[in-house]
C-alpha cells in the first residue's frame, strides 16, 4: 500500500473513530451494556424518566470513560485533517486502546459470569481500533519518546 493510499484510509478511520467516540460511546454503554458498559449502567435506566439526561443512577466510572472517549473523539477528528501533525495523539489512541482492551479482557475473565459479554463487545472492538491505527500509521505505532513525528 502506498503512503498516499495509507494516509487516505487513515483519515477516513480517524473520522469514523472520532464520530463513533463522540456520538457512540453513550449509546453503546446503554443499549449494549453487557458488551460495552462497566460499573453501574443498568438496563432500567433506559426506561426511566431520567434516561434522557443520560447520567442519572450511573456510577462515576462510566461517566469518566464517556468523557474521555468523547474528548479523544474530538481530537481524532482534528487529527484527520493532517494526521502527520498528530502522531503522538494517534500513538496514544493505539496504545491506550490495546491497554484498555487488555485490562477489560483480564477483568472479564476474572468475573466471566458478569462481564463475559465484553469479550464479544468492547474488548475485540478496542483491539481492532488499535490494530487498524497501527497498520495505517506505523510511525505512530513505533513513536519514540521525544519524537514529534516531524523528523525523518
Amino acid at each position: 500500500m502506498t503512503d498516499e493510499v495509507r494516509l487516505k484510509y487513515l483519515r477516513w478511520l480517524l473520522v469514523a473513530l472520532g464520530v463513533t467516540f463522540v456520538f457512540g460511546t453513550w449509546p453503546l454503554m446503554h443499549f449494549w451494556a453487557s458488551g460495552w458498559g462497566w460499573g453501574e449502567v443498568p438496563g432500567y435506566l433506559l426506561h426511566s424518566p431520567e434516561a434522557a439526561a443520560g447520567f442519572t443512577g450511573m456510577s462515576s466510572s462510566p461517566k469518566m470513560i464517556i468523557a474521555l472517549y468523547e474528548v479523544l473523539g474530538v481530537f481524532l477528528l482534528l487529527a484527520a485533517i493532517r494526521p502527520q501533525a498528530y502522531y503522538s495523539l494517534i500513538s496514544f489512541a493505539i496504545w491506550s486502546s490495546f491497554a484498555h482492551a487488555a485490562v477489560m479482557a483480564w477483568m472479564a475473565f476474572g468475573d466471566f459470569a458478569h462481564h463475559g459479554g465484553h469479550l464479544v463487545g468492547d474488548v475485540p472492538g478496542l483491539f481492532i481500533v488499535g490494530a487498524l491505527l497501527a497498520w495505517l500509521c506505523p510511525r505512530a505505532f513505533k513513536l519514540q519518546f521525544g519524537d514529534d513525528g516531524q523528523t525523518a
